[in-house]
């Protein structure tokens, strides 16, 4: 009985496993690039961030959202789903997490040098909702995004941080989700259930 018992553990951690690598497989980066999920906190609630970055031998290069995941069902955020959103983003494009956490690397001088990096911000997302584990995903859900340039580096002999934004571009426009905002879609309530495609605003379109 307990040689069975050991067995069926071991199949359930080897499905679990598989389970793993296919989600961690099933975002796509392009070539150069590395997935990387994190998790990250915002608004006292934890958020799990599945994005493609491409780390260059100088400094980060871009980095491409996909999805973003309240993990605890139980944390109730006052936050709407687009500010949700935003601010988890935004937590990434903080330099220090970036330069620290993600692709560690030195910030020069102004009078020397910049690190140049791009964030390709989906403009559409839907809401999968996970009746298993009481949680809705955030999906980016068209090909549609806006791309922020950003040059670094820090500003002497002050030594402050010095982020200049470089451009702002819409890319592959127009959305599709264009005239459904966050604030009109219903929530789903089945399981693997999805919202409509909601736009988010960025830079690119305010």
């Amino acid at each position: 009985m307990n040689a069975i018992r050991i067995y069926s553990l071991i199949v359930v951690i080897g499905l679990l496993t598989m389970f793993n690598l296919n989600s961690n497989l099933s975002a796509q980066c392009p070539s150069g690039s590395t997935h990387h999920v994190d998790t990250l906190t915002v608004g006292g609630c934890d958020y799990i961030v599945d994005m493609c970055v491409n780390c260059t031998v100088t400094h980060p290069g871009t980095v491409t959202f996909n999805s973003i995941t309240p993990i605890d069902s139980s944390c109730v955020s006052s936050l709407t789903p687009e500010q949700q959103i935003n601010q988890v983003m935004a937590e990434v494009e903080n330099w220090a997490y970036m330069y620290f956490e993600v692709c560690p690397s030195g910030i020069p001088p102004c009078d020397m040098d910049v690190k140049r990096i791009t964030y390709n911000y989906p403009v559409c997302w839907v809401v999968v909702y996970d009746a298993v584990n009481e949680r809705n995903w955030y999906y980016s859900c068209d090909d549609a995004y806006c791309s922020v340039v950003y040059d670094i580096c820090w500003k002497m002999p002050e030594m402050e941080l010095q982020k200049t934004q470089i451009s702002a571009t819409p890319v592959n426009f127009e959305p599709s989700c264009k005239g459904v905002e966050a604030a009109d879609i219903t929530f789903p309530t089945t399981h693997n259930g999805e919202s409509d495609c909601f736009v988010i605003h960025t830079v690119c379109n305010p």
